[in-house]
Order: C-alpha cells, then structure tokens, then sequence
C-alpha cells in the first residue's frame, strides 16, 4: 500500500475477531509477552511505526499493492 504495509485479509478478520471468545483464549506466553513489551517500547508513538515500515528493504522492494510474504519477515531490520 503506498502508506506501508497493510494486512491484505483485514476485512476476514473482523468477523473471525468478534465472534471469539475470550475467555476460551490461553493466556500470552512469556515469549509473546516479551515480543509485544519490545515492539511497545520500540515504537511508542504511530509515527514511528509508519517511518519504520519505509526503511523497510522488503517493503520498498515490494510494487505498491504487491503482497509481501510473511517469509520475508527474516529481513526485516527495524524491530
């Protein structure tokens, strides 16, 4: 997207979202826990999230409305 990566199945998602429930959900994992604790205090303002995502090789490899796979998430390099 030419404002950076987008989820290209965000409107799959709201339903399957909405419809669980969280109380039959397992609790994060520690690891899960120390990942979002590090992209929190990473990024903790919108700004520098989208600025990020345009360093991003991949992306600015990437045609604009081109999927990038979640494969190439091992070249990513601001996280």
């Amino acid at each position: 997207m030419p404002l950076g990566p987008q989820l290209n199945n965000y409107s799959d998602l709201v339903p399957e979202i909405k419809k669980a429930d969280e109380k039959s959900t397992e609790p994060l994992t520690e690891e899960e826990h120390k990942l979002l604790d590090r992209i929190a205090k990473r990024f903790p303002e919108e700004q520098l999230v989208y600025d990020a995502s345009h360093r991003e090789k991949v992306w600015a490899d990437t045609p604009i409305g081109a999927l990038i796979p979640y494969s190439k998430a091992n070249e990513l390099t601001e996280i």
